[in-house]
Parts: structure tokens; C-alpha cells; sequence
């Protein structure tokens, strides 16, 4: 079972965000780009999230970074207690 707090929330956005770029559709631009520009794309975005990987000290899956996006944000409030708040993925895959 992973540790919800081992990785930072700034990284949890960064790879979050690598996630998205590596969607076939965002890779090629939706079809407007060629085969060796969608690799160099591609091989980008998996140096970003090696370095990353390399900042949080262990291998994050792909699987582990998209439940990311669907957890609620844990908020500390400035009287010192913990709320959730569901973040807008959230939000929409709820129907909400």
C-alpha cells in the first residue's frame, strides 16, 4: 500500500501533469505532428518524470500518479484543522 504523504503535493502536480502531456492525444497534438516529433515528445516527458521519480526517491507508476488526480486535497485551515476538499476531477467524475 503506498504512503499517501511520501510524495509532495508540488510533485504529486508535476507528475499529475506528465500524465496528461503522455495521453496519446496530447502526444501527437491530436494527429498534427509527425511520428519523430511525437518521440522526441514522448521521450521528454520520461525525462521529466525519471528526474522526478529521482526527486521523490522511488519508481511512481503511471496508475499510482492518475489516482492522484482523484483523491481529495487535504486543506490545513488557519485555525490549525484538517479539512477535504474533492478537487475538480473529482468533481466530474462524480457527476458533479
Amino acid at each position: 500500500m503506498e504512503k499517501i504523504t511520501d510524495v509532495s503535493i508540488e510533485n504529486k502536480k508535476a507528475f499529475i501533469n506528465l500524465v496528461c502531456r503522455l495521453s496519446p492525444e496530447n502526444l501527437a497534438c491530436d494527429g498534427e505532428i509527425s511520428e519523430p516529433e511525437i518521440d522526441l515528445r514522448y521521450a521528454q516527458c520520461m525525462r521529466e518524470w525519471r528526474a522526478l521519480e529521482k526527486q521523490v526517491g522511488r519508481k511512481v507508476s503511471e496508475e499510482e500518479a492518475e489516482k492522484w488526480a482523484y483523491q481529495p486535497v487535504r486543506l490545513v485551515c488557519n485555525n490549525g484543522l484538517t479539512t477535504e476538499k474533492e478537487n475538480s476531477k473529482t468533481k466530474t467524475a462524480k457527476g458533479k
